[in-house]
């Protein structure tokens, strides 16, 4: 009879044990498939409402100081090749002048990065950084600093 007893309770161990093994499988791959989710969908949107459109600084300060009007009449366009680019060109234009940069995106999407050489425009220096993204829609991209900076860039589409 002993034996019986200590034979269930044996099978109802391991049949508990394997359906928690099974139950935290299933939240490692939900945790996963989450992730993967959230990348397409931060991808999607840096395709959607940041690449390949002309935008103009609405906002820019620099340590919270009203730095705007450094950059009016420039257009700025982040150019994406392929929608799943997570680098490439960034043009800064006027009626006078025109430079090439470069940008990057972490892996989720979530910063971007730029550098411009500023021999011909000296004020692109400001974005020189790695900017989180605050914010983005059909009309507006919102970046700050991710080293804690008192920076703030709103773009705009034109």
């Amino acid at each position: 009879m002993k034996q019986i007893i200590y034979k269930t309770m044996l099978v109802a161990g391991l049949s508990l044990m394997g359906a928690i093994a099974l139950t935290s499988c299933n939240k490692k791959d939900d945790n996963l498939d989450t992730a993967i989710a959230l990348k397409q969908a931060s991808q999607n949107d840096f395709a959607t409402n940041v690449a390949n459109h002309d935008l103009t600084v609405a906002m820019a300060k620099d340590d919270g100081t009203d730095i705007t009007a450094n950059f009016a009449g420039y257009t700025f366009k982040i150019v994406d090749s392929a929608a799943t680019a997570t680098s490439g060109v960034v043009t800064v234009a006027n009626d006078l002048l025109s430079v090439t940069g470069t940008w990057f995106v972490d892996e989720s999407f979530s910063k971007i990065t730029f550098q411009f050489p500023t021999a011909v425009i000296p004020k692109l220096i400001f974005f020189n950084k790695e900017w989180g993204f605050k914010g983005t829609s059909s009309a507006t991209i919102n970046l700050q600093p991710t080293d804690g900076e008192d920076d703030a860039v709103q773009f705009v589409r034109k």
